[in-house]
């Protein structure tokens, strides 16, 4: 992935250190990149598309910060948006050792393009959630369940970050999902459904075998779907 456009050129009204800048970049000064790429405001007068030219060639020589800023510049709502550049960019990073970007591409391959501002709006919620950046699709969804000062309470998302983790035998998200189409939040209601999720669970969950219990008890007889009685 490679910048397209020559080389730029300062602004005409740019202070003397925004000329200065653009001229280590120019050499390869990879702290001049940054400065340009990521640190600058738009009180600094620097195109948009500069800081992406800036971002690129940092990112390009290995700079992982570079490579999250791009992650995020392509996310953004507008013109520049673009979910698959995003995403490439994120797997760049992990590759080249970012601790961040194995957990960010998971929340992305979870959001999807359509909800994918959310990793913008909420990174400090996605990224402090777990240990050391771990992945952790169950405290992510319990956010999105409840809100909080970071995350406005979106049943839909969390249910898509609790069957991330109930498609990896995860017990209590299991239970949760369950939870979820029993009383069709963020999904359509399913008591089958709710019941297949509860009976999987109820191995490692012993909440879930009371959820289990009480819906057969007030609903009567409920089909268990044939992959919850699959042996795994």
């Amino acid at each position: 992935m490679t910048s397209s456009i020559d080389f730029p050129k300062a602004p005409a009204n740019a202070s003397e250190d925004i000329v200065q800048a653009y001229m280590d970049a120019a050499d390869g000064d990879m702290e001049a990149l940054l400065d340009l790429g990521l640190f600058s405001d738009d009180s600094d007068g620097i195109p948009m598309a500069h800081k992406l030219f800036f971002l690129t060639k940092a990112a390009e020589a290995g700079n992982i910060h570079a490579m999250r800023g791009l992650t995020h510049a392509y996310l953004e709502p507008g013109e520049l948006h673009d979910f698959d550049k995003a995403r490439t960019w994120c797997t760049i990073a992990e590759e080249h050792g970012d601790p961040c970007a194995n957990c960010c591409g998971r929340i992305l391959d979870v959001l999807g393009d359509r909800d994918c501002g959310l990793l913008s709006d909420a990174y400090e919620e996605l990224y402090q959630i777990g240990s050391e950046n771990e992945f952790d699709p169950v405290g992510l969804g319990d956010s999105f369940f409840t809100g909080s000062d970071n995350v406005e309470e979106d049943m839909g998302v969390a249910f898509r970050f609790y069957m991330a983790a109930a498609a990896e035998g995860n017990a209590e998200a299991r239970r949760k999902v369950g939870y979820m189409y029993e009383h069709g939040l963020g999904v359509e209601r399913s008591l089958e459904d709710a019941a297949g999720y509860y009976a999987l669970a109820c191995w490692d969950d012993d909440e879930a075998g009371w959820l289990f219990r009480s819906l057969i008890y007030r609903e009567g007889d409920i089909r268990i779907p044939d992959w919850a009685l699959e042996t795994e």
